[in-house]
């Protein structure tokens, strides 16, 4: 196939899978020849004539420029890898067409061979882009033993996936695996085009494997950083590794590929392979001393002729005679040396307690949050911003029924979004439209409809216990009571709808433990009115929302007055007296100084501690106060129920770019405008809230009923708590931290039990109780009351 035929194919299937609802575009009655974009409403979109985009798309990128390419991968909501994948071949189309070649011979240095054997716990490979094994540790080569002795090609992923009998055994989930490797040699194809080693490889599983044929002409590509891999093993068994992938730069096209063991049974997996005859801890007695095991040299994938495993056919080993078609020990050998291994005692922790004690840690993301961040775009950001600036003005008052203009165009158009979104879901997301009639009040002259857009993620086993994010999607100008005037609301507050739409879009695929509300609110501009409803159904219903976050003001780090941009950060405000706090609570929180302990404030610290990362690129300013002066947001309406709350905004606000005509005055230009706002930075807010959300929601619940022992006078201290419903807890973790700490300082295990004592005195400093399931995910903090 040739260049133009792979433009042609790539630019066709992308732009038939993007609807004009996805793509920003009002939808019109009438019929439409093709499911997805026209190449008119592309063109219209990346702001190039219609022309030049038929000849872009009839395979023709000869001198296209890279803003090009850009607008165009934005209008066809192209993720990060089908963005490269189109300059890869551009960059193509652009150079003078060579003689398809091998490449030059590839030595992998001995430098990173020497790394990979010094990787003893993780099974580690180095790979190149047509998908050969070049280089393994010990570990790699007992994972992939039966890849690396593949008769035909061996080493080879993609030939042992497709063509050999036992690549459905080795890959059980056969079907993921086979589009990734597609996608992985598509990648490579539009970088490297002339490359002879991977045409042959193509056209030979082109033409020997329906399912490969069938997958590589759908030109999906995609960059496999991170995630999961689940293998058949002869020897471990069924087992699932976390893998993270990482580019060499000194050597391109090298990929370091490495495994680990995130569950128990993974780790007793590993043991397994450790022990296995392919690894240096197994030689002894196995195959001659000294068995190379360095990595290929030739350019060529690593094989069993460039490595002996230790075990010849026939030969005694391990106490037993191993033949060639089964050229290990048997399963239950190892398992038994595992037991062994895994017997060996472990000293137990000093008494007292407190002996055990350790300093906090934050938590790290898992990989399957790591990989939902991943997918957060930008880009499909901005295609919201700039639609919902689009409908001219969202104000309440507005009009309701027109198509085009108005909130209620704006209130379909979020349906429509969350409709495609709840489609993915696998039936766990529904979506509903949440209305009510305002009788005349504040800000409100006339009877006037309220449309909350509102979709629930059901939780899997918790989906009683609940978590909210919200933004609003109405707006205003200079004078909150004009519905007319134009109001983009692209900052106030598009970004945040953008935000919640783009977080709900990377959960609803994936199964949460708990039960996440996605929400887009109306009134917020006239008095919180929208987000007062939902709190007040949720309190109605008896729901245990265990946190809620507003997204208000979240569109850009750049406040564009000539202060220095901050696009790493985020504030977080959280109140420190509860709004809902009763009389009585206040006299107990008087005589106990709970003044920073509410569960809004630990809701604050555990946002800093699960999303402050690399994966977010961000910085979590968390700010001691309800809300900044004179304004207030959707999260209060929670907090006057008792629920805690909190509220993201972006580090330094521009006032005249907020509740302000669009104008420009004295040079200076006023109004809520798409072009202030940053969709990266709206991404990295996204991601807070993302890793935010997936850990509470896989978490166990924050522990309940706790309370601090004070009927008798004791320099220990005695915490209870009522146990947890959670399937999967682990046990419970007290921390606690000195009197004048703004964060929690240590932390002690103290198992699956509902009371612990700690010889430490209860008048020296504050404690707190948080669950913990198998995997690691705790909980927030509970605060204990005196009892």
């Amino acid at each position: 196939m040739t260049v133009q035929q792979d433009v042609r194919d790539f630019l066709t299937s992308r732009r038939a899978r993007i609807t004009p609802q996805r793509a920003g575009l009002s939808a019109y009655d009438g019929r439409r020849r093709v499911p997805g974009l026209r190449r008119e409403e592309v063109a219209l979109l990346a702001g190039v004539s219609v022309d030049y985009y038929n000849r872009l798309e009839r395979g023709n990128l000869r001198g296209v420029s890279e803003p090009v390419l850009d607008a165009i991968a934005r209008v066809l909501l192209l993720d990060e890898a089908e963005h490269a994948h189109l300059h890869d071949l551009a960059r193509t189309a652009n150079t003078t067409p060579a003689k398809r070649r091998s490449p030059a011979t590839r030595q992998v240095r001995p430098a990173l061979q020497r790394l990979l054997d010094a990787m003893t716990e993780a099974p580690s490979l180095i790979v190149n882009g047509r998908m050969d094994i070049l280089a393994a540790n010990h570990l790699g080569r007992a994972l992939y033993a039966e890849v690396l002795d593949h008769r035909e090609q061996p080493g080879n992923l993609a030939h042992f996936g497709f063509l050999s009998p036992h690549g459905r055994g080795f890959f059980p989930d056969w079907d993921r695996t086979a589009d990734d490797a597609v996608a992985t040699l598509r990648s490579t194809a539009g970088s490297n085009p002339y490359d002879r080693d991977l045409s042959t490889l193509v056209d030979e599983l082109s033409t020997r494997s329906e399912p490969f044929r069938t997958r590589w002409a759908s030109h999906n590509v995609r960059f496999h950083r991170t995630g999961t891999k689940r293998f058949g093993h002869a020897l471990a068994g069924d087992l699932t590794l976390a893998y993270e992938t990482m580019d060499l730069t000194a050597d391109p096209g090298l990929v370091l590929l490495a495994y680990t063991a995130s569950t128990s049974a993974a780790e007793d997996a590993l043991r397994v392979l450790t022990l296995s005859p392919a690894s240096p801890a197994s030689r002894s007695g196995c195959g001659p001393p000294g068995t190379p095991h360095e990595g290929a040299a030739d350019g060529k994938s690593l094989t069993s002729k460039s490595v002996d495993f230790g075990v010849r056919s026939g030969q005694e080993c391990w106490g037993m005679t191993v033949r060639r078609e089964r050229s290990h020990p048997t399963r239950r050998t190892l398992l038994s040396a595992s037991a062994a291994v895994a017997a060996v005692p472990v000293l137990a922790a000093a008494s007292p307690a407190r002996a055990g004690a350790a300093g906090l840690r934050k938590q790290e993301p898992d990989r399957e949050l790591k990989a939902l961040l991943q997918e957060i775009d930008p880009y499909r950001i901005e295609v919201i911003v700039k639609r919902l600036a689009g409908f001219g003005t969202r104000h309440t008052l507005s009009r309701q029924d027109d198509p085009v203009r108005g909130i209620g165009a704006a209130r379909d158009w979020i349906h429509e979004q969350f409709q495609a979104i709840a489609a993915n879901s696998g039936g766990r997301m529904t979506v509903e439209l949440q209305s009510y009639v305002q009788p005349p009040a504040s800000r409100i002259p006339v009877p006037t409809r309220i449309t909350n857009i509102v979709a629930t993620l059901r939780g899997t086993d918790e989906p009683g216990r609940v978590y909210v994010v919200t933004g609003h999607y109405d707006s205003r100008a200079t004078d909150v009571m004009d519905a007319t005037s134009d109001a983009p609301g692209a900052d106030d507050d598009a970004s945040g709808v953008a935000a919640v739409l783009e977080v709900a879009r990377v959960m609803a695929a994936r199964g949460t433990q708990a039960t996440v509300v996605f929400a887009a609110v109306a009134g917020e501009e006239q008095g919180l009115y929208g987000s007062d409803h939902l709190a007040q159904q949720l309190k109605d219903a008896g729901t245990d929302v265990q946190a809620m976050f507003s997204n208000d003001i979240v569109g850009t780090g750049d406040a564009h007055d000539g202060t220095a941009a901050d696009p790493r950060t985020v504030r977080l405000f959280v109140e420190g007296v509860p709004t809902a706090e009763t009389p009585a609570q206040a006299s107990t929180r008087l005589s106990v100084g709970g003044e920073n302990d509410g569960a809004s404030r630990q809701l604050g610290r555990f946002v800093r501690d699960v999303a402050e990362n690399p994966q977010t690129g961000m910085k979590v300013r968390v700010i001691w106060r309800r809300d900044r002066y004179l304004r207030g947001s959707d999260h209060i309406s929670f907090l006057l129920r008792g629920y805690p709350a909190a509220r993201f905004t972006e580090p330094r606000e521009n006032f005249a770019h907020e509740h302000q005509d669009v104008r420009t005055e004295d040079g200076v230009r006023y109004g809520d405008l798409v072009e202030f706002c940053d969709f990266r930075y709206i991404a990295r807010v996204a991601r807070v809230n993302a890793a935010a959300l997936w850990s509470l929601a896989q978490a166990p619940g924050t522990p309940k009923g706790v309370v601090i022992d004070t009927t008798r006078l004791t320099n220990e201290t005695t915490l209870r708590w009522q146990a947890s419903l959670s399937v999967d807890l682990a046990g419970y973790e007290i921390v606690w931290r000195e009197t004048t700490a703004p964060d929690w300082q240590h932390v002690l295990p103290v198992g699956n039990v509902t009371t612990a004592t700690v010889d430490l005195s209860k008048d020296n400093v504050f404690f707190g109780v948080r669950a913990i399931d198998h995997d690691g995910h705790r909980s927030p903090v509970a605060a204990p009351l005196p009892g």
